[in-house]
């Protein structure tokens, strides 16, 4: 297994966990689409209305990507 590969599936891991944590904000993880700006940072847009979005930070929780704050950007 190459390097690449697995850094490629922790990222799907970790995205894929905070998608489903999205339900601790009320809102319901199916209807977002997370995108990563930087590290730290992450778009999560409306799927059906890319155009309201929030904008998340994540913090480290023994050693998981866990969201520290997630903002209203765009309605």
């Amino acid at each position: 297994m190459s390097f690449v590969y697995l850094k490629v599936e922790k990222n799907e891991k970790e995205l894929s966990s905070l998608k489903s944590s999205l339900i601790k904000f009320g809102l319901r993880p199916n209807d977002w689409v997370i995108r990563p700006k930087t590290e730290n940072i992450f778009r999560i847009e409306n799927a059906e209305t890319p155009e309201f979005y929030f904008e998340g930070v994540t913090k480290k929780n023994f050693g998981q990507k866990v969201w520290k704050r997630i903002y209203l950007r765009n309605i």
